[in-house]
């Protein structure tokens, strides 16, 4: 099942929530869309050469539809500098808020 070599290869790569992560969430990946998933490799990416190879940042930016120019700077910029996966997650952030903006439909005058 590719959700449980998910969770196997996260865990395995993100030793550090490895025992919140099996005291409290222990079957939850069962119950996780592909967009969440995605979400999760988005802001915790495998070190390079690790993890489940089904689910490469590329992969994940895809599920998640970021357009290309902005998947290509993302992926720049793990490749670029891997220990700053908080500039990762706030570029992301931005980009999802602004996509999310851009699709919504308000009332005159908002």
């Amino acid at each position: 099942m590719p959700t449980r070599m998910f969770q196997d290869s996260f865990i395995a790569t993100h030793p550090d929530i490895k025992g919140f992560f099996e005291s409290h969430y222990s079957n939850l990946l069962s119950h996780l869309s592909d967009l969440d998933i995605a979400f999760a490799v988005i802001h915790y990416p495998y070190p390079p050469g690790k993890g489940d190879p089904e689910w490469s940042l590329s992969r994940a930016l895809d599920v998640a539809r970021v357009d290309e120019t902005t998947k290509t700077e993302l992926i720049e910029l793990w490749e670029d500098a891997r220990d700053r996966t908080d500039t990762l997650r706030r570029k992301f952030a931005a980009w999802w808020q602004k996509s999310i903006r851009s699709s919504l439909t308000l009332p005159k005058g908002c």
